[in-house]
């Protein structure tokens, strides 16, 4: 998938329209979902939990929290306009929206993700595109029986970690890198750390960076 986020945000007003495109560059159709969701980043107010500081809190969803599914042809684009207003109580320089195309469960997986801060819709034109920039990670085959292969997009120099594990929680292996600029593609040749292949089954994944948490499951022929 392809991304591109267009939009305008009237600073005075606290109103804006924010667009995105997602252009299927496979050789197959695929139906999913449209999100949109304005965030604000750096709340304080100490949870539960003890934790004081929230980053990337969900304001509101447009227009819910369901999307919307739609389905691209090959080599088609799909395009969702949404209205937003950012209110008075929020701080708009610490405001984004964020935009994400996502299969349905079981799989829940995203297919493309990007977010622009509101402060930088102000004057923009409705034809020009902003990068997507949006953390994320997924993996590209499931099951697999090579190789499992990812795909992590994380901030320029930051560190990650993928951990593998079998189904009782027993870490296999470990990989981590510093992320470069753009899509870093990770490998795990499904060996464990003694440079035994695993067996066929079903294990465990997770992905961790400053910014990103993520668990999954995959299969090994």
């Amino acid at each position: 998938m392809t991304l591109t986020i267009t939009g305008s945000y009237n600073a005075g007003a606290n109103t804006g329209t924010i667009s995105a495109s997602y252009r299927n560059d496979s050789s197959a159709s695929v139906t999913a979902r449209f999100y949109f969701v304005v965030t604000e980043d750096s709340l304080y107010n100490v949870d539960p939990n003890g934790h004081a500081w929230h980053n990337h809190m969900g304001r509101d969803f447009l227009p819910d929290q369901t999307g919307e599914q739609v389905t691209i042809a090959a080599g088609a684009t799909a395009t969702r306009s949404r209205n937003f207003t950012i209110s008075g109580s929020w701080n708009e320089n610490r405001c984004a929206i964020a935009t994400w195309l996502q299969y349905d469960a079981p799989s829940r997986d995203v297919l493309q993700s990007g977010h622009v801060n509101i402060m930088n819709l102000v004057g923009v034109d409705e034809g020009k595109s902003v990068a997507a920039d949006l953390p994320f990670a997924r993996q590209v085959n499931n099951p697999c029986s090579r190789s499992a292969n990812f795909i992590i997009h994380v901030l320029e120099r930051s560190e990650y970690t993928v951990s593998f594990f079998d189904i009782t929680g027993r870490r296999l292996r470990m990989l981590s890198g510093i992320a470069l600029p753009g899509n870093n593609d990770v490998s795990w040749d499904l060996r464990d750390m003694n440079g035994n292949r695993v067996s066929a089954g079903i294990y465990l994944y997770r992905i961790t960076n400053p910014n990103i948490n993520k668990t999954g499951k995959l299969i090994v022929r």
